[in-house]
């Protein structure tokens, strides 16, 4: 089954890229299932018994809460609810994507770290050479001033020559 599948496991499967997209997709449904439960069991109801005169689906929705006056604590009152939820969403949206941030951060150094296992070592660690001597330029004296250098370390030295007169 999915959920017999690791955290871990998926990193190493589809990659700290992919590994992030999931996790992305994952905050928002959590965040949209959050807001949707609060919203349908407190702010519907809510909304709906306010005592407005909207109609259809405005009867559902802020719309339909009267502004009121200041001597009328009572549509005042309820408007303090749409205000203390879209406080409590906003403080749980910023706690989710601060776990989020965290967890990312943790995967990011280590990626860092220890790189990619799917990626060859070779590819991290390239190295461009720039001015070479004239008594290097070619692959082999390079190769051997390198491992001079590196013993055992280096994976290959490919030079790019100048080609323009090529062309001519």
């Amino acid at each position: 089954t999915l959920n017999a599948v690791t955290e871990d496991d998926i990193l190493r499967m589809v990659g700290l890229d992919g590994y992030m997209l999931i996790r992305y997709i994952n905050i928002c449904f959590r965040i949209s299932l959050f807001i949707t439960f609060w919203g349908l069991v407190v702010l519907v109801p809510v909304y709906a018994n306010s005592g407005g005169n909207s109609c259809a689906w405005n009867k559902f929705t802020l719309s339909n809460v009267p502004q009121g006056d200041i001597d009328n604590t009572d549509s005042i009152s309820e408007l303090w609810i749409p205000a203390l939820f879209a406080y409590l969403f906003a403080g749980y949206i910023c706690a989710v994507m601060y776990t989020e941030y965290q967890n990312f951060l943790e995967k990011r150094v280590a990626y860092l770290q220890k790189g990619d296992p799917d990626t060859p070592p070779q590819a991290v660690h390239t190295v461009m050479v720039e001015k070479i001597p004239a008594s290097l330029r070619t692959t082999q004296a390079l190769a051997d001033f390198f491992d001079n250098m590196f013993p055992g370390e280096v994976y290959s030295i490919p030079i790019a020559c100048d080609l323009s007169q090529l062309d001519n």
